[in-house]
């Protein structure tokens, strides 16, 4: 029978074996993160915004392999500033992976329904649910437990969702 997982952050998982640190055990490294942490956010967001305005110069799936090649880039300087060692063997094709399935193919699928007239609204409403999705079938079908602070993470994420595509989903609704 499998048991149940931690957490994801509760620090029962240790650094040595996942190659990352533990965020969780560091609480003072929190504070100091939170630049890193709103830029992200803000990058990420801005995601439908470049999509909006790319896709009037660009293919689908060029603009996103552009997007992310200078995503990769800026990562990979950031990297080298920090000094960070860089992954190897299947660590590294494990990530790329990953990556490819988590945001390539998120975002160039995202990216076609743009170009074929679905709105950023919708858009952003459909990738904005999967983290929501990916913990309710965590549950079952991986047996996580979410705990009460990531439980209130999805539930702040919902609203947020909720209250940037409000706009945009009543205008669309509205029109047809």
């Amino acid at each position: 029978m499998i048991s149940p997982s931690p957490p994801l952050g509760s620090g029962d998982r240790s650094a040595a074996r996942s190659g990352v640190p533990d965020t969780a055990v560091r609480p003072a490294g929190r504070l100091a993160e939170l630049p890193a942490r709103v830029a992200l956010v803000i990058v990420w967001s801005s995601g439908f915004l470049s999509g909006t305005l790319g896709l009037r110069y660009a293919a689908p799936y060029t603009f996103a392999a552009l997007r992310f090649a200078v995503a990769g880039l800026v990562l990979l300087a950031v990297a080298g500033l920090r000094r960070q060692r860089l992954p190897r063997g299947r660590r590294l094709l494990h990530l790329a992976v990953a990556g490819v399935l988590v945001q390539a193919v998120q975002f160039s699928s995202i990216y076609a329904g743009m170009d074929l007239g679905v709105p950023s609204g919708p858009a952003a409403l459909i990738i904005g649910l999967y983290p929501l999705t990916a913990a309710l079938l965590a549950v079952p079908l991986l047996h996580e437990r979410i705990s009460a602070g990531q439980l209130l993470g999805l539930v702040l994420g919902l609203g947020g969702l909720a209250l940037a595509t409000a706009g945009t989903l009543l205008a669309h609704r509205v029109r047809h």
